[in-house]
């Protein structure tokens, strides 16, 4: 019998959150666990960790694209207009991001278009 997908992820995140502790250089563990918590409907957790991570880490593009991805699925307008500046930060430190950069702006710009219009 198959274990649901939340019950298996759940599952992961102790040994994850261990490995994370043992190795807390690891910036690819420590974003996979972020996204982990937002899977799993923990979106504070999640957004706390990036928030952390993206101080630590200031010149890591895949940070900022990361916490900028989990705060724009919100609707709180703060949210949205930091995940779009994140995104101009990371465009800054890694070019080639540019073009999915713009595409998420883009849905961004939609959300607090449809928000005022409200």
């Amino acid at each position: 019998m198959k274990e649901p997908a939340a019950m298996s992820l759940s599952g992961l995140v102790a040994g994850l959150e261990k490995k994370v502790a043992a190795n807390p250089e690891n910036i690819d563990q420590q974003l996979l666990l972020a996204q982990t918590y937002n899977q799993l409907d923990n979106r504070e957790k999640s957004l706390q960790l990036l928030h952390s991570l993206n101080k630590q880490e200031s010149n890591n593009a895949q940070v900022k694209i990361t916490l900028a991805t989990i705060l724009m699925t919100g609707t709180d307008k703060q949210e949205l207009k930091e995940a779009s500046q994140l995104f101009n930060e990371a465009v800054k430190i890694k070019p080639e991001a540019a073009s999915m950069a713009c595409l998420y702006q883009g849905e961004i710009r939609v959300k607090l278009d449809n928000m005022t219009k409200q």
